[in-house]
């Protein structure tokens, strides 16, 4: 009997989610995580940023969203290594870029900040 959730199987089977249609159409990758988000919203939020923003193919960007268990209060906590932790370097980075890029224009002031932020950048007119 063949095993439907082998990982190594090329062949999708008739209850797989189909990798283009969307659940929740308003959400696009320009959408800013709302912190009102089901842990469903955030999932179909990272996979259509893996496929649009990061060019995975569509079943490994499924696969990779398929891993958050949080809402998306979680999502906009996490630090950039939690994210590649749990969601692998591509997706993760890029996750974390769109998540700050957001937080930062749309609440400003609110951003959650990791202990271990080093603080603002200095720029040196001494570049080589």
């Amino acid at each position: 009997m063949r095993n439907q959730y082998h990982s190594l199987s090329t062949s999708p089977s008739a209850s797989e989610p189909e990798h283009t249609t969307s659940t929740y159409p308003a959400i696009t990758i320009q959408t800013p995580p709302d912190k009102a988000w089901t842990r469903d919203e955030c999932r179909d939020w990272l996979n259509k940023v893996g496929v649009e923003a990061c060019h995975l193919d569509p079943r490994e960007a499924l696969a990779k969203a398929q891993l958050w268990d949080w809402t998306s209060v979680v999502l906009i906590t996490k630090s950039e290594r939690d994210l590649r932790d749990i969601l692998g370097n591509v997706l993760g980075m890029e996750a974390y870029a769109r998540v700050y890029d957001s937080t930062v224009r749309f609440f400003p002031g609110h951003m959650y900040v990791p202990s271990k932020f080093p603080g603002p950048i200095e720029v040196s007119s001494k570049i080589p």
